[in-house]
């Protein structure tokens, strides 16, 4: 009665398993991948520019935030990860262009690169 009685519980215990998952399976808690392609690190750049990243994360990517010197320029929530900066405004000189992914747990990975806005940005 009492073998019974276990068999059932432990029979029990691996159908809610079952029903509700792996209660202790691992949580995500690592960063997406992500890579800024274009444009490259102190390139010159004017007019409009191309703006182009990877992020990559196993459980997949939520959003990809794209920013010009800490200022959000624009999100995108699908693959290609890419936007357009129109530098008619932007000051001569270096320029920060940083990339933020964000997976669908809420891990955070960002990259940044350095570019130069040449004379002729018009």
């Amino acid at each position: 009665m009492v073998r019974r009685r276990i068999a059932w519980i432990v029979g029990a215990g691996l159908a809610l398993g079952a029903c509700f998952g792996d209660l202790n399976q691992q949580t995500d808690t690592d960063s997406p991948i992500l890579r800024i392609t274009a444009p490259k690190q102190a390139d010159t750049v004017s007019g409009l520019v191309s703006i182009q990243a990877d992020a990559l994360d196993s459980g997949g990517i939520d959003v990809v935030k794209f920013y010009i010197d800490n200022q959000l320029l624009t999100t995108d929530l699908r693959a290609p990860y890419l936007t357009v900066w129109n530098t008619a405004s932007a000051t001569p000189g270096p320029h920060t262009i940083k990339a933020e992914a964000l997976d669908l747990v809420g891990n955070i990975s960002t990259e940044a690169i350095v570019v130069v806005v040449g004379e002729g940005r018009n």
